[in-house]
This record gives C-alpha cells, structure tokens and sequence, in this order.
C-alpha cells in the first residue's frame, strides 16, 4: 500500500525500544555459594555436587559465604542430577573466573566438560584442565576455554588434591569473552580483557577489514540490515598474539516492509520511561534510507548534531521533536517528550 504524500505526526512519551546493555552475563547459577540448605546435618550448596570432600560455609570473599572444603575429592555443578547445565555457543570462547584460598601444596584443578546436542559428554573434553595450588591468601584465577564445534552445553568440575588442610573457594563465574550485541545498522563488540599486560591490543578484522584497539569494546556503525558480516579477534602483546576467535555475526532485520503503514522511523538511543542522556547517539530502528533528510528541533530550536553525536542544550523535561524525509511520499514528524538527566 503506497502511502499518501504527507507528513505523519507521531507523539512517544516514552521510546519504543529499549537499549541493550553490554553486561557480562554469568552462566553459574550459585557460584558464590549464598544459596545453601541443610541435610542431615550436613551444610549442602544449591546447584553444586561434593563428592568426597567435606564442605562448610567458609569465610566469604564478597557476599556472605563461600565454600571450605577438606580432604581429596571433587564437586562440580549438577542441577537435578543434570550435569551439562550450561548453555553455550558452538566455537565460541569463554572465560572461567573463580577466587580461591587455601593452605600450602593444595592444589585444585579446574575443567570444563563439554556437551553434544544430544547430552553426551564430548570424547576428551576434561583435557582442557588445569592444575594450581592454592594461595595463602585471596588469590583472582582465570582462564579461558573455547567449545568444540558439536558443542551446545556444558558443566564445571572442580577436583580437590591432598588429605591435609583446607581451600576456600568463592564466586565463580564462566562468561562469554567475546560478546556482540547487533541492531538493524550497528554491532557492538566487547570482549573479556584476557590479559593485565598494559601494552595489551586487540586486532579486529570485520570482513577482512583490519583495526587495531587498545580497548576491549569497539561500536560497528553504518551497516545494512540483515547481512552477514564475519568477524575475527585476537589478542596482541608485543610480538606474541593469540589465535583468532572466528565469528559469523548478521545484522537485525526491519520488521516493516517499506511501504508498512505501521512503519516508524525511531531513535533507539532514547532511554525508558521517558528519560534519556544529554549525550546520545543518532542511530535509528525501522529506516530505510539511511540518508534521509533529518531535522531536530528541542522546545522550538533547532539543533545541529554533529555527524552521530546530539547534544541536549540543558538537563530536565523538554520535547524533540524529529522531521525524517526518507523520499517523496515518505515522511515522519515524531515528538519526544523527555526527561534529559
């Protein structure tokens, strides 16, 4: 349905999409140990499995509680008597993190066993173990694991080695290192810093297109809706570099044909309820031109972004108004009504 040659006017009190955030997300359910119950007498940790080892609720690196156990033995995660109850991606990488304590010449080893569709436990996936003994001290430890490609779950064991003293283990956590978060015209990249090195760089390669940062985020901009774009990672320190994380990565689609009448060119940059930043960047949801006309004006005025980047001239309520000309026949007056903090 072709539309009629007028302007639409369209009033948002508030904005119709709401931003992302680039959190990490942690995948173990109870890594800092808060949740317990006691069982026969015997203090248990929710989601976790002890075997062999006896546990107590120990002196806690943050929260309230940690883990203390003794002897030779294990516990790993084990939900309802599931073990793979982690959820990832095939190929991707991610980073185990797990404070720790304990007395001299015990040592811990850390692993990650992988998952096929089916449930079953990948052929050699315990190899990827690692063995440290333990600090006197709170000590950080991290490391990081990259799944095989038949892999879609996973589980965390922690085995225990030596019958005399204790280790106290707190907040773990197992999180993608490298995580993008895509719109209809932008992908933003961030990505674990796997290294305290302060020369520490990252190559990203978008299409065979090479940029060198020093920061672990990057913002792609100025793409087109539902394309493939593949991307490649990796981590440089002097002369030395990891391998690449490779990653086939497209873009969201328009949920509107061009012609929709429902079709509304929007601002996704604004913040819910009404409020927003007095910095924001001008990327859009639901435009098909991406070099339509725009103009803004806020109580009246007329404002000049520069290029992506607007500017709110003050804090506090105030309307932005938006005139969007996509081409003869296709144009939007829309109207923010905003709280600019």
């Amino acid at each position: 349905m072709k539309k009629k040659n007028k302007m639409k006017k369209i009033i948002l009190v508030v904005s119709i999409f709401i931003v992302s955030v680039l959190n990490a997300q942690n995948l173990v359910e109870n890594g800092g140990f808060e949740k317990t119950r006691n069982h026969l007498g015997r203090v248990k940790f929710d989601g976790w499995e002890f075997n062999y080892l006896n546990q107590e609720i120990g002196e806690p690196h943050q929260g309230n509680k940690s883990a203390k156990v003794y002897n030779s033995g294990a516990f790993r995660l084990n939900k309802y008597g599931k073990l793979n109850i982690i959820p990832i991606e095939r190929k991707a990488e991610y980073t185990l993190t797990f404070w720790y304590k304990g007395e001299s010449g015990k040592e811990i080893e850390p692993s990650v066993q992988w998952y096929d569709r089916n449930g079953n436990k990948l052929t050699n996936s315990d190899n990827t173990s690692r063995k440290t003994y333990s600090p006197s001290s709170w000590e950080e430890k991290k490391y990081v694991f990259k799944a095989p490609s038949s892999a879609v779950s996973a589980g965390l064991t922690f085995k225990f080695f030596g019958m005399n003293g204790s280790v106290t283990i707190d907040d773990i956590s197992f999180e993608k290192t490298f995580k993008a978060t895509t719109y209809q015209r932008e992908i933003d990249f961030s990505w674990n810093a796997e290294t305290e090195e302060e020369n520490a760089q990252w190559e990203l390669i978008i299409n065979g297109k090479s940029v060198i940062l020093d920061k672990n985020y990057y913002s792609l901009t100025d793409l087109e809706p539902n394309t493939k774009y593949a991307v490649k990672i990796k981590t440089i320190i002097g002369d030395k570099s990891s391998d690449f994380i490779e990653k086939d990565i497209w873009t969201k689609r328009i949920e509107y044909s061009e012609s929709d009448g429902n079709r509304v060119p929007h601002l996704r940059t604004l913040g819910t309820y009404g409020s927003c930043n007095k910095k924001i960047k001008l990327f859009y949801n639901d435009l098909y031109n991406p070099n339509a006309e725009i103009k803004y004006f806020v109580d009246g005025e007329q404002i000049q972004p520069n290029g992506k980047d607007f500017e709110f001239p003050k804090m506090g309520k105030q309307v932005l108004e938006v005139f969007i000309k996509e081409k003869e026949g296709y144009e939007w007056e829309i109207e923010y009504n905003l709280n600019v903090k």
